[in-house]
């Protein structure tokens, strides 16, 4: 619905009305005082494609990319600053810690269906944002993931499409 009609709408004073949205997308409010027509948009929102080069997305186990998550997240400071390196390599793909006093852990992630990148690149994300949007899918097995470079956003979704998540890169110096 358009903005101007929501506010419109909101500055009315009724108590019982008639909604109705037809097979046009035409929405239709009425009541006693007034009769009210809008169409509706018909955009796909949010307009992800616009954001992403066309790099193809690969599957990646949920529960595995899950467990290594978390058991960074033991490993890391419990603050929000907490950053991982996700190294996209021609064989697979590295997810580390940052080197601290407790030590560094990585693990590493292959799939016959991972697209080869040109090059090799590294993008940091913020743990917890990587960490929440995995557990916000941890009801699909698999997720698709996609990144086109170290400064391009990170692009997670269920193998639907329905659930799309996406993480801006963190700069990195180690």
């Amino acid at each position: 619905m358009p903005s101007i009609a929501c506010k419109i709408l909101a500055s009315l004073d009724f108590d019982v009305i008639d909604l109705s949205i037809d097979y046009a997308r035409v929405m239709r409010i009425k009541n006693s005082s007034i009769d009210f027509v809008c169409k509706l948009n018909e955009r796909e929102y949010p307009d992800l494609d616009r954001l992403f080069d066309a790099t193809a997305p690969f599957p990646i186990d949920t529960g595995e990319l899950l467990d290594g998550l978390e058991t960074l997240f033991d490993l890391m400071d419990r603050d929000n600053c907490a950053v991982v390196k996700l190294e996209f390599m021609s064989d697979c793909i590295r997810i580390a810690s940052q080197p601290m006093e407790r030590g560094k852990y990585s693990f590493d992630y292959s799939s016959d269906e991972m697209e080869t990148p040109e090059k090799d690149f590294t993008v940091g994300l913020n743990l917890s944002f990587f960490l929440e949007a995995v557990k916000h899918n941890k009801r699909f097995d698999k997720l698709m993931v996609s990144c086109a470079g170290p400064v391009k956003p990170f692009l997670m979704s269920s193998l639907s499409g329905y659930d799309n998540h996406v993480l801006m890169p963190v700069k990195i110096k180690w």
